[in-house]
């Protein structure tokens, strides 16, 4: 039987389910769908649109970043759009709601370019961070993008409010940015991995830009650093998300490889102000967390956070060699040990265990006001390749929340045609009301297509029927105005 508050997409009438096809693509409007009957098979054209991360403005408003592709070309695009409170397209950005941003380093081919972070200045002003395709044969530079709250790039920032970063540390040159933030004194910080050589060797990659969009020289004096595990088989360390203390310190989150058998550990450093480890954070500035709970033991942290002075991380942890996994969580305390009032041991995993091989993956991490945790990510439905998104809570000792959903844990199916892949990616907390903005990517199966899709949670799990269509939104970057 299913874990979890099941919902579905209400039609309003005659007890009819609809899978919320999208409508007829739109010269200049973009493409949100809000339920419409319209099948698969009468699309004209495919879209692939991508969300993979958000950012909740103080006005209540949700930036969603990702990508867009043109089928035509393969070539991709920054991809950023933003919703009113209800759910609606924020007109007052871009005139349409949504902005490309295209770095085109390889001149007239495009090359791939995704946004896979987001993050607010002080000022309103959006920083969009992702990699940007800078050679055929697999190198990809850090890209950052810097857009006015009117939805312009801001042309006071790097080349025409764009700039990227290359590690260049050897391999194929492979340069990831999975994670931005922006610290007090209004500098950029953006971190990911980079590679070393052809053999899988990657490191965990940070870099520093100063306001105007430069690489910032006071920063381990070249504005950019590795930090390497190394700690086993290929020596494949990522990092997946970063947070910014207010104090300037650094968090890097992600995985690091034991051994060559698969076997990974939730991976995090720390590190100062100028650059230098943090040693006042587990005596080195950095550390490894293992569930080991069978298989390969593959324990991989996506996201991190901040809560207090605590470090929260979110991720899975394998269970046995079959692809089980379930949502995974870990709070340390400010000197990097293990929080013990949080689950006994700082430790805590979540299963839905709904179909398949049971793969539970939590992708993002989201602190509430009153000390709980969310998190969300995509929860394995069949062997068919249907997940849906899947959302938990815990309470702040660790423990799911019996007040949300069926005993804390909520599963959302977009199902844009039917069982399909939906992938939450990112999720925020509105502390005016406890509400959970989850932001995603929902695929049509053997279709190729793929839209935005955003669902919004009340604070007891349900979905919140004031914003967009009965708490969904689904949509396609098909013609959005360029920025200005």
């Amino acid at each position: 039987m299913r874990m979890g508050l099941q919902i579905r997409r209400w039609a309003g009438t005659a007890s009819t389910w609809i899978s919320g096809a999208h409508r007829p693509r739109k010269r200049k409007r973009p493409n949100w769908d809000y339920l419409t009957s319209e099948p698969l098979e009468q699309r004209c054209v495919l879209t692939v649109s991508q969300g993979w991360a958000s950012v909740l403005q103080p006005d209540g408003k949700e930036i969603v970043g990702g990508s867009a592709l043109d089928p035509a070309t393969g070539n991709s695009d920054f991809a950023i759009s933003r919703l009113n409170p209800d759910g609606t397209p924020d007109t007052t950005f871009n005139g349409d709601g949504q902005v490309l941003v295209p770095f085109n380093l390889l001149g007239a081919a495009g090359g791939e370019d995704a946004a896979t972070c987001v993050s607010l200045q002080a000022d309103g002003k959006i920083v969009v961070g992702g990699s940007a395709q800078a050679s055929l044969n697999g190198d990809y530079d850090f890209a950052v993008a810097r857009i006015n709250f009117d939805g312009t790039l801001d042309t006071s920032f790097g080349n025409g409010g764009k700039t990227t970063i290359g590690f260049q540390a050897g391999g194929n040159l492979e340069d990831r940015a999975t994670g931005i933030g922006v610290a007090q004194d209004g500098k950029i910080v953006v971190g990911g991995w980079a590679t070393r050589n052809a053999s899988g060797n990657t490191d965990f990659a940070v870099a520093r830009l100063t306001t105007s969009g430069s690489v910032d020289p006071t920063f381990n004096s070249t504005g950019k650093k590795l930090i390497a595990f190394d700690v086993g088989g290929a020596r494949t360390d990522k990092a997946s998300s970063l947070a910014v203390q207010p104090d300037g310190r650094i968090v890097l989150a992600g995985s690091a490889q034991i051994s060559k058998r698969g076997d990974y550990d939730f991976a995090v450093v720390r590190l100062n102000t100028n650059g230098s480890a943090d040693k006042s954070f587990a005596g080195t500035g950095k550390r490894t967390v293992s569930f080991n709970l069978g298989g390969n033991r593959s324990d991989e942290a996506t996201s991190v956070a901040l809560q207090g002075t605590n470090i929260v991380l979110g991720g899975y942890a394998t269970r046995d060699s079959s692809g089980n996994e379930d949502f995974a969580a870990v709070r340390l305390l400010s000197n990097g040990n293990l929080d013990r009032s949080f689950s006994g041991d700082g430790k805590q995993t979540a299963a839905f265990d709904l179909g398949g091989s049971l793969q539970d993956r939590a992708t993002s991490i989201a602190p509430t006001p009153d000390g709980r945790l969310v998190l969300a990510g995509l929860s394995e439905i069949s062997d068919g390749g249907d997940y849906d998104y899947g959302v938990v809570r815990l309470t702040p000792n660790g423990s799911l929340d019996p007040s949300f959903g069926n005993n804390g844990s909520v599963v959302v199916p977009i199902d844009l045609t039917g069982d399909a892949r939906d992938e939450a990616h990112a999720v925020t907390v509105n502390p005016e009301d406890d509400s959970i903005t989850v932001a995603g990517t929902a695929y049509s199966g053997d279709a190729g297509d793929s839209e935005v899709a955003v669902a919004r949670l009340t604070w007891l799990g349900n979905l919140d029927t004031l914003f967009a269509q009965n708490g969904l939104a689904t949509y396609s970057f098909d013609n959005p105005n360029p920025p200005v």
